[in-house]
């Protein structure tokens, strides 16, 4: 299709000090935003892929259980149960809860046998497991039908030590010790179960509570005595009990104040959020504030900890919104990201203390924003006692994402430098950002990750954050009844007292979060307005941010510092390299069994690079495993190959680029190839392979000068060619198969197959085949007699004559078109068959 010609407008950052001159005295000497440059128009072209499908070599099985105590294997080493005031041997009777290992990492096979057995899973468990609830009569019985089945490795009881967190181990039990809980109920209750459940937990909840302590995804009694641990951990309705989250908002108190102004793109059309409805949760909102005139849907108190609307204490809720959308209509240098959205609140600080809360699960949340029309929401804020783990707000997050793959949710990193990621930034389908500087007036230098910005990986080594933004010196809006606001003046326009400013500075990863949810929803619009997908997909949206992300200072992505780069909306929408326009070619909502694979062919000129990226919503990871354990549930691989046939993994990277070698990623749903300029050029292959784990669908984004192309690509394997017979006798009559498959998208064209006999020099067989489509297997056998003993080696040749143009033959690529066997034949007399494994008879 023709692509869209754009106008790329450039506004620039606008960088004061906090007693500083008026912004428009400024404008000399601020310097460009994240895309600058003179970009007047784009040749940029988007496609949609059209891939084969093909097999995939399933990645090795562990065997291995992460519990909390530590890795093991289950056939081979006993089950670590846990400190003595978490033990109960009765654990299974008392809570149905069976952990079920597959015999391979295709779960296929297994979760047939577990749905035909009518258990359902409750909790997914690496390695290769999941947890699910036996009723109370006949436990031993389904234990043996189910061990006896072939997809099952291992089948034994979950030790109730291994659903309470590590943290709660040493007051366990501990009389007149007091705490908050964060309790996950389990997910096959039923609603009058979660109310049960509910009334119990008020029960044993010290601090008055003015409403229902559970819903479907969390729980939260307060003022709990840790004598009640063990007797909850004993509950079959509870899958995991955590210590209380404590929520920060993620802003850092420097005085330096700046302005970040969006990149704006426009031809034909203008991409400023108009038609997106968004959502912000946050500590409170001035409503009256100018620059949100006409936009706000709603302002919600239902999952806040009061009634209050307002923004009274720091000012940060209203700051964060109207980065995102405020219209600059009391100063036109402070409008957001995207004026043209429109978005409904979320209130979450308590006005008495500046103290953040939340009621109810991230899940609950999420579902009420879905059901008011809203499509992406941002969160500035996380979880600071449990940095980078994966808690139960990540859990509730990536079952919501699953469930709603239309929804995008960001989240800040959090602002604790080395300290680590803070959930439920650690979520894997969520968007995690992290703060880069701006360089105003004497601050860190543009281009590099603020030093307050938290640094990942997550406990379980996943690359976070995803993306950094600017977050250093944002000019944005103030709340006028903000009394605890720290943040500079930025602009001389005021509320209607004549002396509280209408903009502040802050700065911190909340304030670059925004500024990716507003690049988000530009993305979003383009895909509805220009491609027309009517609802696009959060894994699409984060593959296309990602794929154009720009690597800061020196070439060293991905890392813990910035993820994969700077947020670079131009690169991601319509990149190019040294002044030569890119295309973009996407695909998603494709399904992908284990051991199954799509492989997509480009033509590319290599002078300008590739990039390639997948990212998935991964179903929620394990409740109850070791924090360090792989949250991967469905596990992908992104390879490319090149015209000469070396072959690059996803997120194997050496100074910011893919290398060859290395081994696929088992650990993050976002997989990157990144080659340079001066790439071989040709026909690069690129696969998105399913290694193990469930049906599984993705979004995949390439970008480069080049175009997808169909060639044909007939190819052996393990297997192609065999006897009838292992060890025939000289002068039998036996059965020679061959078999291949054309493993790319065209059909070949008529061709010719050969069998030789290299030992005696003989070509045994030789065909003409008629025209194999992409995709599809052929075969053929024929009886063959051996004159003489001793060992033969035979060749099977496929395109024996040459004249398939194929993307790996032996011209070019790997040569995939010879297969060798050797065949011991033996003097005529006695056949010894042997009767045992090992040989023996």
């Amino acid at each position: 299709m023709n692509g869209p010609r754009w106008v790329l407008v450039i506004l620039p950052i606008l960088l004061l000090s906090s007693g500083g001159p008026a912004l428009t005295e400024s404008l000399n000497t601020a310097p460009q935003s994240l895309d600058s440059g003179d970009f007047s128009t784009s040749e940029s072209e988007w496609f949609r892929a059209d891939p084969l499908v093909s097999v995939y070599e399933l990645r090795s099985a562990t065997g291995l259980l992460h519990s909390p105590f530590g890795s093991f294997d289950p056939i081979i080493d006993p089950i670590p149960l846990g400190p003595e005031n978490l033990y109960d041997q009765f654990a299974l009777e008392r809570t149905g809860m069976l952990i079920v290992q597959s015999s391979s990492p295709d779960l296929t096979g297994m979760l047939a046998l577990l749905e035909e057995s009518d258990l359902e899973v409750i909790d997914n468990f690496p390695d290769d497991s999941v947890v699910v609830r036996l009723s109370a009569e006949g436990q031993s019985t389904v234990i043996q039908r189910l061990i006896s089945d072939v997809s099952i490795r291992w089948a034994g009881e979950l030790p109730i030590s291994w659903r309470v967190s590590p943290y709660l181990f040493s007051i366990a039990g501990v009389d007149g010790h007091f705490l908050d809980l964060d309790i996950t109920p389990a997910p096959d209750l039923e609603k009058a179960d979660i109310l049960a459940l509910s009334k119990d937990m008020e029960m044993i909840s010290e601090n008055s509570i003015p409403r229902q302590i559970c819903d479907s995804h969390i729980c939260q009694p307060k003022g709990v005595n840790a004598a009640w641990i063990p007797i909850i951990a004993m509950d079959g309705r509870i899958l995991r009990i955590d210590p209380s989250a404590e929520y920060v908002i993620h802003n850092t108190n420097a005085s330096s104040i700046g302005e970040l102004q969006s990149t704006r793109l426009s031809s034909g059309l203008t991409l400023n959020g108009s038609g997106e409805v968004l959502a912000i949760s946050d500590t409170g909102l001035d409503d009256d504030h100018g620059d949100f005139e006409n936009r706000i849907r709603a302002i919600y108190d239902q999952y806040g900890p009061d009634n209050s609307h307002a923004d009274t204490n720091s000012g940060h809720g209203t700051h964060v919104a109207a980065t995102l959308v405020g219209d600059g209509a009391g100063d036109s240098f402070a409008e957001g990201m995207v004026p043209g959205a429109t978005f409904h609140f979320y209130q979450l600080e308590a006005d008495s203390s500046g103290m953040l809360a939340r009621w109810g699960s991230l899940y609950e949340m999420f579902s009420h924003s879905w059901n008011n029309n809203a499509r992406i929401q941002t969160n500035s804020w996380g979880n600071q006692n449990l940095a980078g783990d994966y808690s139960s707000d990540s859990r509730s997050a990536d079952s919501f994402l699953v469930d709603y793959p239309r929804f995008l949710v960001l989240f800040s990193a959090g602002d604790l430098a080395s300290g680590g990621i803070t959930p439920p930034g650690t979520a894997k389908n969520v968007l995690t950002v992290g703060a880069s500087t701006t360089g105003a007036y004497g601050s860190a230098p543009e281009g590099n990750v603020a030093s307050s910005s938290s640094r990942g990986t997550t406990s379980d080594g996943r690359i976070k954050p995803d993306l950094v933004a600017p977050g250093i010196l944002i000019c944005s809006a103030r709340a006028e009844e903000a009394i605890l606001a720290n943040g500079g003046d930025c602009s001389t326009a005021t509320h209607s007292d004549g002396q509280t400013s209408l903009y502040m500075t802050l700065n911190g990863s909340s304030m670059a979060t925004p500024v990716v949810a507003g690049a988000a929803t530009m993305v979003r619009q383009y895909l509805r307005e220009v491609e027309s997908i009517s609802e696009p997909r959060s894994d699409l949206i984060r593959a296309l941010l990602i794929n154009g992300a720009k690597d800061l200072g020196a070439s060293d992505i991905p890392n813990s510092a910035e993820g994969w780069g700077q947020l670079d909306l131009e690169n991601s929408l319509l990149p190019s390299n040294s002044g030569q326009d890119l295309n973009v070619i996407y695909d998603y909502s494709r399904d992908l069994l284990p051991s199954h694979s799509f492989v997509y062919t480009f033509e590319v000129n290599g002078n300008y690079g590739l990039d390639a990226t997948i990212a998935w919503n991964d179903p929620e990871g394990s409740a109850v495993a070791n924090q360090s354990a792989s949250r991967l549930v469905n596990d992908l691989d992104l390879k490319a190959i090149s015209p000469t046939g070396e072959v690059y993994l996803g997120n194997h990277f050496a100074s910011g680029f893919s290398t060859s070698g290395g081994t696929e990623d088992r650990l993050n749903n976002i997989e990157r190839i990144r080659i340079p300029a001066g790439a071989q050029s040709g026909t690069w292959s690129i696969i998105v392979g399913h290694a193990g784990g469930s049906l599984q669908n993705f979004a995949m984004v390439f970008s480069g000068l080049g175009n997808e192309v169909t060639h044909s690509d007939l190819s052996v394997f393990d297997g192609s060619l065999s006897t009838s017979i292992d060890n025939p006798l000289q002068g039998d009559t036996i059965l020679i198969e061959a078999a291949w498959k054309n493993q790319a998208a065209a059909s070949t064209g008529a061709y010719s197959i050969e069998v030789e006999d290299l030992t005696a020099g003989t070509i045994i067989h030789t065909s003409t085949r008629a025209s194999l489509a992409g995709g599809m297997l052929d075969s053929v056998s024929f009886p063959h007699t051996f004159s003489s003993t001793g060992t033969h080696q035979l060749e099977l040749r496929l395109d024996s004559t040459s004249v398939v143009q194929e993307l790996n033959d032996e011209s070019s690529g790997i040569d995939n078109n010879r297969l060798q066997i050797e065949v011991n034949v033996s003097q005529i007399g006695v056949r010894i068959t042997p009767l045992l494994e090992n040989g023996n008879l």
